[in-house]
């Protein structure tokens, strides 16, 4: 492939490395890597979020790291970008949409899941605010060394 792209897909890997060498095996040479994603923040402000009901197997990109990371899976080039300013926003405008909204989710699916969605996507909201969960842009080019990649960590 020569583009591959994830949207807030990869924070719900449990093995993040092997999934990005295996990402990068499946590249072709050259090929970029683009990734919207949940971040951390430095520390582990994200913990508390994370460990939430039914975020217990989140794991938010750390940015930080994620060169690092990406370098041992075959990537190279990589170039990260804070998306926090925009995922404040994005996140704004979708409770403001939920709540807009209350009758027909009512309607259709039932109080209790209008009551889950709205707690769910302000909690998140409240989360991005504090600086306990961010959101990046990644950007990347599959290396020509994949035979050290692939097999992993020594």
């Amino acid at each position: 492939f020569d583009l591959i792209y994830a949207m807030t897909a990869i924070y719900a890997v449990g093995d993040q490395a092997a999934a990005f060498r295996e990402l990068a095996m499946l590249a072709a040479p050259d090929a970029e890597l683009r990734l919207l994603e949940y971040s951390a923040p430095e520390g582990d402000r994200a913990g508390a979020f994370c460990g939430g009901l039914g975020r217990g197997r989140w794991r938010p990109l750390r940015p930080r790291e994620l060169p690092t990371t990406l370098a041992a899976a075959g990537w190279t080039s990589v170039r990260v970008c804070d998306l926090r300013p925009e995922f404040v926003l994005w996140y704004r405008r979708l409770n403001e949409r939920i709540a807009a909204r209350r009758a027909a989710i009512v309607r259709d699916f039932g109080a209790e899941w209008h009551a889950f969605v709205a707690d769910e996507y302000a909690g998140m909201l409240e989360a991005i605010r504090a600086g306990g969960l961010g959101g990046i842009l990644v950007r990347a080019r599959r290396g020509g060394d994949l035979e050290s990649a692939a097999r992993g960590p020594a």
